[in-house]
């Protein structure tokens, strides 16, 4: 078998635009959904162990890293979407009592 690829990269037309790129990645990580480092290696920025961490969805603080594949004593893991579903519920459940 054989494979031929083009290098594109210097196809401006091709290219992901930049600021896209950089929003993209502000909005993954403000989200919860990447780590500090997945967003500053999206946009060609140097990370370090520091920055594997997510960024707490409705605060400013970030999170270490969970492991989900540790065994746990009987205890519930909640994925991002059910982080996320619950800092929903929460300001739904505030905006209401302040109405």
């Amino acid at each position: 078998d054989q494979f031929c690829a083009f290098d594109t990269s210097r196809v401006l037309a091709l290219r992901d635009d930049v600021d896209k790129a950089h929003a993209r990645a502000r909005q993954n990580y403000v989200a919860g959904i990447w780590r500090r480092d997945e967003a500053r290696e999206a946009t060609g920025m140097d990370s370090e162990a520091a920055d594997r961490v997510y960024r707490e969805v409705g605060g400013a603080s970030a999170v270490a890293e969970r492991d989900d594949t540790a065994p746990t004593a009987g205890a519930k893991s909640l994925g991002w979407a059910d982080r996320v579903m619950g800092e929903l519920e929460r300001m739904h459940a505030a905006s209401a009592v302040a109405e």
